[in-house]
């Protein structure tokens, strides 16, 4: 293993160039902060590829976070390195679900005995119990809304929203092109507030 003699945060300032090296280099402090920064990320965007079911989320991002560590030589540089997580994700998750029967699909059904206490969490932090409950209510609309997008929809939708990507890494990530999912997200977008109302996003976009 190599040692490199760097604080956590001159890591953190590392371009994707280093940081490779540094996790073909075997360096745990590259390691951790790869874990502690991508997981996460790919984790949240797992949830919505499978419908918010907590434990296929959690499998398929375990799976793809391993691969992605043993090939990541093969990692070109030709987008981001996050972008490149996501495309493997997204491209595993249809996969999976191709080969998944009409039956048995890789969303889940219905997860409301995972469901979390969120007025609970919310609450923890400062925000009075009305808020919260609105807060939860205001989620709850949200997601009714994003269930009836089409799948590519939702990603996009969520990777420009959520994400914070850019028109052109969501194409590094989709495909097709950059104003194929402006158009798509500005329909989105009509459609979500036309469910919702226009403040309910403002505030959840926040």
């Amino acid at each position: 293993m190599v040692g490199y003699p760097v604080e956590r945060g001159d890591i953190a300032k590392m371009e994707d160039r280093e940081l490779v090296q540094r996790l073909l280099d075997n360096d745990e402090a590259a390691f951790n902060y790869f874990w502690e920064t991508y997981y996460p990320r790919l984790l949240r965007f797992a949830k919505t590829l499978v419908h918010y079911d907590q434990d296929t989320a959690e499998d398929l991002t375990q799976e793809i976070f391993i691969h992605c560590l043993e090939k990541i030589d093969q990692f070109e540089h030709k987008s981001t390195l996050s972008t490149w997580l996501m495309r493997i994700l997204y491209y595993k998750a249809l996969h999976v679900q191709r080969k998944a029967s009409r039956h048995t699909s890789l969303y889940g059904e219905d997860c409301e005995g995972e469901e979390v206490d969120m007025v609970s969490q919310i609450a923890s932090h400062g925000v009075s119990p009305d808020q919260a409950l609105a807060w939860k209510e205001a989620m709850a609309h949200y997601q009714e809304a994003l269930d009836t997008l089409k799948d590519a929809e939702r990603t996009a939708w969520v990777l420009r929203q959520e994400e914070g990507l850019n028109y052109d890494e969501i194409v590094e990530v989709l495909g097709k092109t950059a104003n194929t999912w402006r158009i798509s997200i500005c329909r989105t977008k009509e459609r979500i507030v036309e469910m919702m109302g226009k403040d309910y996003l403002a505030a959840l976009m926040r």
